[in-house]
């Protein structure tokens, strides 16, 4: 229901801001219709999803709206919280993540994994072998080769059961 209501703000906000007037009882129906339509996850996703949309279009349309969420999962997928089976990054790499560069080379590894598609292939391998290549990397190198063996194939399988694979 928060979804909702936020939705309606997102949309009243695009409204107003491109100097356009809306009906209140039209903006709560609308508002309902997109929130069971896109199956938002919270209201951060709304706010993020309306911004992507907002950059491409004044008034964000159900159709702009799902190509932003897609957009938006895509990017987020091994990161964003969820509510199902799915493995979380909950685990002692959390603890040992010091630098962005690990974080990168964690999701870097992810990728090559088949478990993260926010970064393509090419980008993916060439911080793993930048990373790999620094000694003082031995033990996040070694923590989430441990990782990706015990949780890789889990991720792939929710993924694959998700229609999420690429």
């Amino acid at each position: 229901m928060n979804q909702e209501k936020t939705i309606a703000e997102q949309l009243t906000l695009a409204y107003i801001q491109a100097g356009r007037s809306i009906d209140g009882k039209t903006i709560v129906i609308v508002a309902q219709s997109l929130d069971e339509a896109l199956d938002f996850t919270d209201e951060n996703e709304v706010r993020a999803v309306f911004k992507k949309a907002k950059d491409m279009t004044d008034i964000p349309t159900q159709k702009t709206l799902k190509e932003a969420l897609v957009n938006y999962r895509a990017e987020h997928t091994a990161y964003i919280p969820r509510n199902d089976n799915t493995p979380k990054l909950e685990s002692d790499g959390g603890k040992i993540v010091r630098n962005g560069d690990e974080l990168r080379y964690m999701m870097a590894t992810q990728r090559l994994s088949g478990i993260y598609f926010g970064m393509d292939e090419q980008t993916a391998r060439n911080i793993v072998e930048k990373f790999e290549s620094d000694p003082k990397n031995e033990e996040m190198k070694n923590y989430q080769r441990r990782w990706i063996a015990e949780n890789a194939q889990a991720y792939r399988a929710k993924l694959d059961s998700m229609g999420r694979a690429a």
